[in-house]
């Protein structure tokens, strides 16, 4: 499910099935529905339940939810740059900074192995090429200009690594200058890009 650039999606209760994953492209947004009708299942996922779904009792109302379900994925970008950009224009700019070139030269347009030398560097500094690379080497056995196992593992460091710093940099309250990191370690979320840059 993807959830694109620049748009900001509201959605009542959200169950995850297996094989799904949601992906928020950066300077995408979800919010939970202020609406109570649009909770149609409220379930108690408490402390008392150890986090498992009990419907007999009266519960709360959960937003997301997975039941009996495998292989879900949520991933990020977007995220990490919402919780660096000052505010909603500069987190739609950002976010185009990464989506455009993802568009043209990560392997979604055109093939990969089809782009100049230069532009193969530069590409691997986007996760979108290796997805794409993971995707044509795992799903169809295609051959691929590099490893597609180690693709995902990128993209997994990467995800964990943006995740981390997103909630390192994550303020509540935009009027406490008090950052406990400075906005500019969100750049260390590039550096399994580098490596993959520099290793594959």
């Amino acid at each position: 499910m993807l959830l694109a650039a620049g748009k900001t999606f509201r959605a009542g209760s959200l169950m995850m099935k297996s094989n799904v994953e949601m992906h928020l492209e950066a300077g995408a947004t979800l919010q939970a529905s202020p609406n109570a009708g649009d909770y149609p299942r409220q379930l108690s996922a408490g402390a008392l339940t150890g986090g498992a779904v009990d419907e007999n009792h009266p519960g709360e109302i959960l937003f997301i939810t997975a039941e009996h379900a495998e292989n879900v994925a949520f991933t990020g970008l977007g995220v990490l740059l919402g919780v660096v950009a000052s505010n909603s224009r500069a987190t739609l700019l950002w976010a185009q900074l990464i989506f455009l070139p993802s568009m043209l030269i990560s392997g979604l347009m055109m093939p990969f192995t089809m782009l100049p030398p230069a532009a193969q560097t530069v590409a691997r500094l986007l996760p979108a090429t290796y997805a794409m690379n993971a995707y044509s080497g795992l799903a169809y056995g295609a051959a691929v200009p590099f490893s597609a196992t180690a693709s995902v593992a990128i993209l997994l460091v990467a995800g964990v690594l943006a995740f981390a710093l997103a909630a390192l940099l994550f303020n509540w309250d935009r009027q406490n200058r008090t950052a406990r990191l400075h906005p500019a370690t969100a750049l260390l979320a590039a550096l399994p890009y580098v490596a993959g840059m520099a290793l594959l």
